[in-house]
Formats: C-alpha cells, sequence, structure tokens
C-alpha cells in the first residue's frame, strides 16, 4: 500500500461513517487548489507514522545486518588509569607510526601530538581538556611525518585508558575510545536485538551471545573482536513526513496496513467528533490484534497423561 492510498483510504472511511460525506475522496492536489483536504493530508501524515510505528511494536519488521569488525590495535598497549604528575606522562613511539588517539579524563589537562623532525619538535594535535564530574572522551586525528611520536601529558590528573592508533580515520568523531568494549554504528533503522551470532576470524561461531552491550546506537562487542557479527533485530518503520511522496510504499503491509488506515483515521476525528473516533477504534483494534502473527511451538504435541491410580488404606 503505498502513503497515497492509504491518505485515499483514509477519507472513504471518514466519508462512510461521518454523516453526509464531508470528506472529499482522492489524493492531495499537486497545485494546492484544495487547502482543506492538504491540510488534512499534512494532519494524516503523522498520524501515519505514530500508526506504523505502533503497529510494528506488535508484528515486528524483521531484518538481518553483518557488521565487520576488523583488528584496531592500541599502539602503547596500555590500559587502565594513568597518574598525571608534576612531570608531566608521557608515550613515545620510536617509529612514529600514528595517526590518531584518544583518552577519557576528568581532570582539566593539556593533551599534545609531538614529532621529532630533523631537529625541531612538531606539534601534530594539541588538546586542553575540562574539569568535569564524570570522565569524559578526547580524540584527535593528524598527518604524520617521519620520525618519533610523544603523546606528552601536561597538568595534575588522571587519564584512562590513552591509546594510539596507526589508522586512519575521516574524523576526531570516528576515533574509537580504547577500553574493554569498542561501539560499532547500528543499523539507522533499529529497534530492538533479536539474535546475534558472532564469527570471528579464528574458532567456531557464537550464537546468541552475551558478550556486548547496546548503548546510544551503537553496538558494543569485546574490544579485542575480530570477525563479523550478523544481527536480526526488529525495525522501526521507514518515516512517513509530510514531504513523503504519495507513490511511496508504506514499510508496513496486508492487515498492518489496514489497521494503519483505521488508526489514522480515528486520529483525525479526534477532538472533532468523539463518536466518530470511537466508532473507528473498535475495528482498528481489530485489525491491529490480526496483525500480530501466529505463535506457535514446533515439535511439541499436546498430549493427556494418565496418573498412576493410588490405593489407599
Amino acid at each position: 500500500m503505498t502513503l497515497g492510498d492509504c491518505f485515499g483510504k483514509i477519507l472513504k472511511l471518514l466519508n462512510y461513517y461521518a454523516a453526509g460525506g464531508v470528506y472529499a475522496a482522492g489524493g492531495v492536489p499537486a497545485d494546492g487548489s484544495d487547502p482543506v483536504r492538504t491540510e488534512l493530508f499534512l494532519r494524516a501524515a503523522a498520524l501515519i507514522d505514530a500508526a506504523q510505528i505502533e503497529v510494528t511494536s506488535v508484528r515486528p519488521i524483521l531484518r538481518t545486518a553483518e557488521i565487520v569488525c576488523a583488528r584496531l590495535e592500541n599502539r602503547i598497549g596500555t590500559a587502565g588509569v594513568h597518574r598525571v604528575g608534576a612531570d608531566g606522562l608521557t608515550f613515545t613511539l620510536p617509529d612514529g607510526d600514528a595517526r590518531a588517539f584518544s583518552l577519557r579524563t576528568q581532570d582539566a589537562l593539556t593533551v599534545r601530538v609531538l614529532q621529532e623532525r630533523d631537529g625541531d619538535t612538531v606539534t601534530l594535535a594539541e588538546i586542553r581538556t575540562e574539569d568535569t564530574p564524570a570522565l569524559r572522551a578526547y580524540t584527535a586525528v593528524w598527518t604524520p611525518g617521519e620520525g618519533p611520536v610523544r603523546l606528552c601529558i601536561a597538568g595534575t590528573g588522571h587519564v584512562t585508558d590513552p591509546a594510539l592508533y596507526r589508522e586512519s580515520f575521516p574524523d576526531a568523531a570516528s576515533v574509537p575510545v580504547f577500553g574493554a568494549w569498542r561501539d560499532r554504528p547500528l543499523p539507522a533503522d533499529f529497534r530492538s536485538l533479536v539474535r546475534l551470532t558472532l564469527r570471528p576470524c579464528v574458532g567456531p561461531e557464537v550464537r546468541d551471545c552475551r558478550e556486548y552491550r547496546l548503548r546510544d546506537g551503537h553496538l558494543a562487542l569485546p574490544w579485542a573482536f575480530e570477525g563479523t557479527a550478523t544481527l536480526t533485530y526488529t525495525a522501526y518503520p521507514t518515516p512517513v513526513t509530510e514531504d513523503t511522496a504519495l507513490d511511496a510504499p508504506l514499510t508496513v503491509d496486508g492487515a498492518a496496513a489496514e489497521a494503519v488506515v483505521y488508526s489514522a483515521a480515528a486520529g483525525l476525528a479526534d477532538g472533532e467528533d468523539a463518536a466518530l473516533e470511537k466508532r473507528l477504534r473498535e475495528p482498528y483494534r481489530t485489525r491491529r490484534s490480526e496483525a500480530v502473527p501466529a505463535q506457535s511451538v514446533k515439535g511439541i504435541a499436546p498430549s493427556l497423561y494418565a496418573a498412576p491410580r493410588r490405593r489407599f488404606a
């Protein structure tokens, strides 16, 4: 069902249930010659979007995605909390093969990445951290040259999990924060996780593993994991806005789409005709329940078992 089909059915429903057929049938005039019907469509678009999200909560949209997880080495190979004293804290790479860094701190510090070039010291990156009540992540990227690289931290306080990476990142926001877990972006339409299978480069795959975290639109996996993560997940439907083309198909189909029609029609009547709104809600609930997929347990046959007869003295 397209968005235009859905809107046409909504108007037909309102005509059928409302006295006198006050709503004009058809789509939205391209030339805007019918402002009443155009305004009705703008309201309906928001209601259709909300309805399809509600319907897919009981009839999930299932999708699969793969996340390829490449190895990322922390070149200074250190983890945990490090104290920054009066003499500062310095990590050195003799080969200078580093293009990004990350660390976390809640103290006000000065972090510099320096490189020795032909007897001169060049500043590749500099960040001044802030005094905050909780740990905050800081990252930077640069283009290295020849010569040793030093990560120098000055001030008084502590840093957690400092890291230097040789990989090139498009910007500082793309640099991961070193630690026990590494965040991987989830699909944009991700709603909830159904199943996760990890296929490491070496060793057997792990189904329904529990070594993961879901946080802030990311899937966090163990930092050292290298392989492929396959997700089966429930998805949000494609959003419907006032700018969505009328020939764009709705993500939901079948009984779910019919439920969306009744829900949006009831939403349009809400606040204007309480009796009409109530009349449309009942068929919406019926179609919403019809949209629920059948739940069955395979491989188990119902049986009756006779209990042994007991004898009482």
